[in-house]
């Protein structure tokens, strides 16, 4: 089974669920677990702008590995612990690619015996990003508990709940900066929570057809090009030469929606191709809004 989890404002597909309550009904202790992704990505607005002389897009190739050890607790309860490391190569704004090694540990249970029985799955992850433009460097935590329950031989209906920090690395701490220029490091410390509702129809033998929808309330970054604005003082911003000289990263307060669709075709037992859309509305103070269009086209292998 596929079900979407929103890693940091980026859609994460995963795989596997399945597998790991297939294994919680054998009499093994501890079993290796597996998993890699090969992803090309699009985005209408990798800078998170409102008006068009700052929206910016561009295509990115991503990496993802994972190994570690699941182990049965019981007959319904299993824990997985993984390490991971990720790897994103942007195509056109190359202080943007960076490396993420991290871990991951993930509560699995059950609740009744068969397929059809509900399962709960209790998550965190930690991982520090290290980007070619030094000033993104930071950590990257996430919690998440998840819900779902499967109907029939073709529906599978999941709820998830989670929150995501951002903390950079750099604190900017010069009073002659921050009260001048108002420069903080702070643009990049954001958080965010939200709810996802979703599912995920098995067409046939090897198709299925994924849906979600995600209400997500917090703090994001945006880049704009300041030449020639002058900043109030309350504001947060800081220099960000990912996207060239004159650009500054500020955070604010916002509100998204994101709706999400894709199909996922097996390609054996272990790998699957998948193609997944989404489409982000985020809409904060006054008249601040911005909307992503993301296409991301991807290979998954899960043993």
């Amino acid at each position: 089974m596929c079900f979407i989890e929103y890693n940091h404002g980026r859609p994460v597909l995963h795989r596997v669920l399945l597998p790991v309550l297939t294994l919680m009904a054998a009499p093994a202790f501890s079993d290796a677990v597996t998993n890699a992704a090969a992803e090309f990505e699009y985005n209408d607005n990798i800078t998170n702008g409102q008006h068009s002389g700052d929206v910016l897009d561009d295509t990115s190739l991503l990496a993802n590995m994972s190994g570690g050890e699941y182990w049965t607790l019981t007959d319904r309860i299993g824990l997985t612990a993984t390490a991971d490391l990720s790897a994103v190569r942007q195509n056109g704004y190359s202080g943007l690619d960076h490396l993420a090694p991290g871990l991951s540990v993930a509560l699995h249970g059950k609740l009744g015996l068969g397929r059809d029985a509900p399962w709960l799955r209790l998550s965190g992850n930690g991982a520090w990003y290290k980007y070619r433009s030094d000033v993104r460097d930071g950590w990257h935590y996430g919690l998440a508990i998840a819900a779902g329950k499967r109907f029939g031989d073709r529906l599978d209906l999941h709820a998830i709940y989670r929150v995501d920090y951002v903390e950079p690395d750099q604190i900017i701490k010069d009073p002659f900066l921050v009260s001048t220029y108002h420069v903080h490091s702070d643009a990049f410390r954001t958080h965010t929570r939200g709810v996802t509702l979703g599912g995920v129809f098995s067409a046939t033998d090897r198709l299925a057809i994924l849906a979600d929808w995600t209400h997500q309330s917090g703090t994001v970054t945006s880049t704009i090009n300041a030449a020639g604005l002058v900043f109030d003082e309350e504001d947060i911003v800081t220099p960000d030469p990912a996207f060239g000289a004159n650009h500054v990263a500020y955070r604010a307060e916002v509100t998204t929606d994101i709706l999400t669709g894709g199909i996922s075709w097996a390609l054996d037992q272990h790998a699957s191709f998948n193609a997944v859309y989404t489409y982000r509305y985020s809409d904060g103070e006054g008249d601040f809004s911005y909307i992503n269009n993301i296409v991301n086209l991807s290979i998954l292998y899960s043993y």
